[in-house]
């Protein structure tokens, strides 16, 4: 992130150039667009036949898919509500989905059987993600510049733990208890400047300054919540699912999007005319990165990113075959002062380099068999490289330490399961996921070591899912998951339940339980000789959600218990592993701290002719212990979390141009904090950081011309300018507490064309 002084400084030149850009091309005629797509089974990924597709919007249309399960509309520009009806199946009831003029919309679904027969299908949209991420919300929410893990704090039970980065907290548990993955398997942190927002300028394990994943890139994905599915695993809080879409098969495509964060170029379309295979192929340029290079001044901190992100689908006889990969590398520098008079933070007497390199690349092949049985494999290695330099900026400074840190971290992860369905009534998953880790971490301190150390493990996850149905009314999953980590022979059999009760066509009580366990972060396990035995983290999960949908309202109350065990802990340190972070820990660690949340997760969503409103409330504890029964707060226990996303768009008269105002406001107590420097009392939060407040706006234009669109958007994060507190530090300079702020007011301008 910038300040606004370094944003309005470089505003003039970068808008008048944008309204050049936008005034360039004239508007000739409206032409119909295309709205396409295909329908699977979910349980056997064939294509389904004669399924009933309703498009409802600024106007109707019909369509039935063909004997390869594909549908296509030509349709005005605009908003629309997708639904599909099938004999058998569930509906579906997709919103917002956005017809761009110039750009084809593939809108694709799987269906999910009845586990009866049933009387004529009603409507009733299948939800199996606790956030939906597309393309509409990651570009249409107030402040989220386009990055997913932004989205996610929209919701219940999820908070951000600062507004330079995207790292969440899940109902007060560590950010390190989250997990990435990409089209199903396990993939290390896939953001850039992993440092940003940090006490200790430090990487994070789970997030960072500017999301890697760009949205042009994905499908519908989606961010879980425990109790999780026998076929998650080595996770505690929460799984970010992201899938890429296919490009498209038909016609060549441009995305161009510019704005002061970064620039995007996106190409997709056909290898050749007699194929269906396609690529989809996106690069990015900070934008900041850039105007630096051209002699803007942003101040005393330069930060540089790009990213290079692809996705080819190969559709081969009956499989569906898709590469994806992608790698980054982000840079700040921080130059110091080498005028006492000038130094005003004990930062300032150091020149920090931070360097960071991130790839990942996979394969997945889903192949069906017959009608009622497909296969899945995904294969995926990724890693990271993390450099950070730390010298006196000025021989004035002779006696501030020289660091040197270096951080590798490597993922090679698969997984292959298979699908079953039994009759119309039942289906069984059943397989397994594979993992090597290695991670090599080394820090230095005036050429002497402080922490090093490699580590080496592979992880076995075997699996079992069987669901099925009793009557009409009761809807059932039972499952296993194994848990088998090589490097200390740690086994573990981890039972799933989920029993749902449709109470009526409308509304449904759904009971939820499971068990998991997560390894521990590298970093600890390097901290002292001994910590190379620490066991995974466990936990059971316990979950009651009430759902009620009717006409275009939702209403999700959910109340949860959750329990952990095998945290790692220091009794005279006072540390427990359950509030780590990314801190440099040095000390023996074991495997006895507990924890607990509990609490409840309320949301309600309002979709109605443009009109969105998701207004989300949690009210939970987060507490652990220290090998005893005394319980203290977490670290990352506000208490409560408030929000309210809202939006309405405007079509203007002539029918082609729209415009959107978008709001979201946050609200909570602050985070818990140390409020003593001595070592038994350094790792204990028993001070509450004052409570949060922010409300951000987003104002954006929206022109469909003849074969093109143009989007504007002005996005301001914490427009009101609040001052929230982000934490409280000494400074070795001023030899005083410090205050660190959260970021002021933030304006981002872009400008998007679709081609």
């Amino acid at each position: 992130m910038i300040g606004s002084k370094g944003v309005f400084s470089i505003l003039p030149g970068w808008f008048f150039l944008s309204i050049t850009l936008l005034l360039s091309t004239e508007f000739i005629s409206q032409n119909q667009e295309v709205l396409r797509g295909r329908c699977v089974s979910e349980s056997t990924q064939n294509p389904l036949t004669d399924v009933t597709v309703f498009v409802s919007g600024i106007e109707s249309y019909t369509a039935q898919t063909d004997s390869n399960g594909n549908y296509e509309l030509l349709v005005s520009a605009g908003n629309y509500q997708i639904m599909l009806e099938h004999p058998g199946f569930k509906s579906q009831v997709r919103e917002n989905v956005i017809v761009s003029a110039g750009k084809h919309s593939v809108q694709n679904f799987d269906m999910s059987e009845y586990k009866v027969n049933l009387d004529p299908v009603t409507v009733k949209p299948e939800k199996d993600k606790d956030v939906e991420l597309s393309l509409w919300n990651i570009q249409q929410y107030a402040a989220v510049f386009y990055d997913p893990a932004r989205v996610v704090n929209s919701h219940a039970g999820v908070v951000n733990s600062d507004d330079q980065a995207n790292q969440l907290t899940v109902r007060g548990t560590s950010p390190n208890y989250i997990q990435w993955k990409m089209e199903g398997v396990e993939v290390v942190n896939p953001n850039h400047l992993e440092n940003a927002g940090t006490l200790n300028d430090r990487p994070a394990l789970n997030g960072g300054g500017v999301s890697m994943i760009s949205a042009q890139l994905l499908e519908t994905s989606g961010f879980r919540m425990a109790p999780f599915s026998p076929l998650s695993g080595n996770v505690l809080s929460g799984i970010f699912d992201l899938r890429f879409r296919a490009g498209n098969e038909k016609k060549m495509e441009r995305t161009v999007q510019a704005s002061f964060l970064g620039t995007d170029i996106c190409l997709e379309g056909p290898f050749s005319k007699k194929s269906k295979a396609s690529y989809l192929v996106n690069f990015r340029y900070s934008t900041i990165g850039l105007l630096s290079k051209l002699g803007v001044n942003f101040g005393d901190e330069k930060t540089n990113y790009k990213d290079l992100s692809f996705v080819i689908n190969y559709p081969f006889r009956n499989n569906t075959v898709k590469l994806f990969g992608m790698i980054g590398n982000s840079e700040t520098l921080f130059q110091g002062k080498d005028d006492s008079l000038k130094v005003k933070m004990q930062k300032e007497l150091q020149d920090i380099n931070y360097n960071s390199l991130t790839s990942i690349s996979g394969l997945s092949i889903t192949t069906p068999l017959s009608n009622t049985f497909f296969v899945k494999t995904v294969v995926a290695y990724s890693s990271k490289e993390v450099t950070r330099n730390s010298a006196p900026s000025s021989n004035l400074w002779k006696n501030e330490i020289e660091e040197a840190d270096k951080y590798n971290q490597q993922k090679l992860s698969g997984v292959c399961f298979l699908s079953k369905r039994i009759a119309n009534h039942s289906r069984m998953k059943a397989g397994s996921y594979v993992n090597y880790f290695m991670t090599r971490i080394n820090s230095l301190v005036n050429d002497v070591q402080k922490v090093g150390g490699t580590i080496n493990e592979s992880l076995v996850q075997p699996f079992l899912s069987f669901e099925s149905s009793i009557l009409r009314k009761v809807e059932f999953q039972f499952g296993l998951h194994g848990f088998y980590q090589d490097r200390i022979k740690y086994f573990a059999l981890q039972p799933r339940a989920m029993v749902k009760y449709l109470l009526t066509d409308e509304q449904e009580l759904s009971f939820n339980y499971g068990e998991s366990a997560q390894l521990q972060p590298a970093n600890l396990y390097v901290a002292d000789a001994q910590n190379g035995e620490l066991k995974p983290t466990r936990s059971q999960s316990f979950s009651l959600t009430h759902l009620l949908k009717f006409r275009s309202n939702t209403f999700k109350t959910e109340l949860y218990y959750q329990l952990y065990d095998q945290v790692p802990i220091n009794v005279s340190q006072g540390f427990s592993a359950f509030n780590y972070f990314n801190e440099a820990i040095v000390f023996e660690l074991v495997s006895k701290g507990k924890g607990v949340v509990y609490g409840l997760d309320f949301t309600y969503e309002k979709y109605f002719k443009g009109f969105y409103m998701i207004p989300s409330f949690s009210i939970y504890n987060s507490a652990y212990t220290l090998g005893s029964t005394n319980l203290y707060n977490a670290r990352f226990n506000t208490g409560y979390n408030a929000v309210l996303t809202c939006g309405k768009e405007f079509r203007l008269k002539d029918g082609r141009r729209y415009i959107s105002i978008d709001l979201r406001g946050i609200s909570r107590n602050g985070y818990m904090e140390s409020a003593s420097n001595e070592p038994s009392m350094r790792y204990t939060y028993s001070e509450q950081i004052p409570s949060y407040f922010r409300m951000d706006l987003r104002v954006s234009y929206r022109k469909n011309r003849e074969k093109s669109t143009v989007i504007w958007a002005l996005d301001i994060q914490n427009v009101s300018n609040n001052q929230n507190v982000a934490y409280h530090y000494f400074d070795r300079f001023t030899q005083n507490t410090e205050t660190r702020y959260q970021l002021g007011l933030i304006p981002v301008l872009s400008y998007k064309i679709y081609f």
